[in-house]
């Protein structure tokens, strides 16, 4: 019901394989690949029409940001490093992909309510497979995705496929 898809960091000569992850100084058109990869896998699988598809990074890339982070809800959980984990940091990029998201929907948190952060990943699994008891504060709080589902029915299918543009590795990478 539920995979998670990290990227491999770190060259293996041994196995061949390069790093396609989007952080410097490595090729972003792996990280790219990646990403066509699994959607491509996904999208022309047998459950495609109940699938939800997140494609989150994990730092902002170094962007420039006009909002200051806010003060976010403390863990709760015990800090033995001291950083209470009680700020939120920069705005990062995450997508949304699902037969039941309309085409180009931009989705935003309530108003009144915390932003949406990482932690929102794990509200809304809480949300789809009612996990128990919030791992955390913040978690308890954290918005879910679930309102980008906003289509009654599977009906934005999407591409039938996502054409990266797939390049072979230098000697030096």
């Amino acid at each position: 019901h539920y995979s998670f898809i990290e990227p491999r960091y770190f060259a293996s000569r041994l196995l061949h394989h390069i790093p396609h992850d989007a952080h410097p100084p490595h090729n972003v058109a792996y990280a790219e690949q990646l990403v066509a990869d699994v959607y491509n896998a996904v999208r022309s699988g047998p459950a495609w029409q109940r699938t939800l598809l997140l494609i989150v990074f994990d730092e902002h890339g170094g962007c420039y940001d006009h909002v200051p982070p806010p003060a976010a809800i403390p863990t709760g959980l015990p800090a033995p490093n001291g950083f209470t984990f009680d700020r939120y940091g920069p705005r990062v990029p995450a997508v949304v992909v699902s037969p039941y998201v309309a085409p180009g929907s931009v989705i935003r948190p309530r108003k009144d309510g915390p932003p949406f952060d990482h932690t929102s990943i794990i509200a809304t699994l809480d949300a789809l497979f009612d996990l128990g008891a919030p791992l955390s504060r913040r978690a308890a709080r954290a918005p879910d995705l679930l309102d980008a589902l906003c289509l009654e029915r599977p009906e934005n299918d999407g591409p039938d496929c996502i054409d990266a543009a797939a390049s072979e590795p230098t000697r030096a990478e």
